[in-house]
């Protein structure tokens, strides 16, 4: 019996060390189609490319499994930052293993609250004569959200223990959303339901001696590239229930930014060749 050590490898085509350098170049190039092409055609071109390279690089095993945890939601609103709001998340994912090479490539698709929140102070109302309670409002966005990327791991002093860090390119459909204090059906015509961003993580992973499975802790931030909200300048207007005078609004960008912190479990498959 011999392990695997990597497809490319085991065929006599490349060296270990040539074969790891082709998948660090076929990422790049993975990211260089994602920059330069159009948002679906190369959202098409990334998902069959990490398809292909995670097969061939899945020659120990694969990996799946399930992870979830709580995040600190936060938008710029035409550069203006908001407070954080609490949020959380929950995806399925599935990872390959291959124990000659410290890269492994993974996808991941979940549920992921985006959004932020504003803080408005107690005051007085002189028009109305109400005094308003201090109050948090909550903006969130309810997204779909499918991920795929390179992670590289390092083993500790403890060869159980790995930590990791990692690179993906994420996509996003907006599900629904809720700005709480406004009328969210004026914000359709401007709503961006398919969004795109990067995804950045570190983590560490323990793995089980006698069962194969590990248990591991994450660490992500999640920009977005694109607008989940654009409004042109003087297209948006209000008008004031009071007054009836009517305001019109600037241009509007709105950008997410996502810090979560993940608690996953994968259960590792790893494969055995019989020479």
């Amino acid at each position: 019996m011999i392990k695997t050590r990597g497809l490319l490898n085991y065929l006599g085509f490349f060296s270990v060390k040539q074969e790891a350098q082709l998948y660090y170049d076929s990422i790049s190039v993975g990211f260089f189609i994602f920059a330069k092409k159009g948002f679906m055609k190369k959202w098409i071109i990334l998902t069959a490319f990490l398809a292909f390279v995670f097969q061939v690089n899945a020659q120990t095993g694969t990996a799946y499994g399930i992870k979830g945890g709580l995040a600190l939601a936060n938008q710029s609103w035409n550069q203006s930052e908001r407070e954080f709001g609490f949020a959380y998340h929950g995806d399925l994912f599935l990872e390959s293993v291959n124990d000659s090479l410290s890269i492994a490539f993974y996808v991941a698709a979940g549920y992921h609250l985006r959004g932020s929140a504003i803080v408005v102070n107690s005051f007085f109302d002189p028009r109305t004569g109400i005094t308003f309670p201090r109050r948090r409002i909550n903006h969130r966005f309810n997204n779909v959200a499918i991920q795929a990327g390179a992670k590289n791991f390092h083993r500790l002093k403890d060869k159980n223990i790995r930590g990791f860090y990692g690179l993906g390119l994420r996509v996003e459909y907006t599900i629904d959303y809720n700005l709480a204090y406004s009328n969210s059906e004026g914000y359709d015509l401007y709503l961006n339901r398919f969004n795109y961003g990067l995804s950045v993580l570190g983590g560490v992973e323990f793995e089980f001696k006698n069962f194969p499975g590990a248990v591991f802790l994450e660490l992500s931030f999640h920009p977005d590239v694109s607008k989940q909200i654009f409004i042109p300048p003087g297209v948006a207007t209000y008008t004031d229930p009071v007054t009836n005078m009517v305001f019109t609004f600037s241009e509007q960008k709105v950008f997410n930014r996502t810090l979560e912190l993940t608690l996953g479990y994968k259960f590792i498959r790893r494969v055995e060749w019989i020479d």
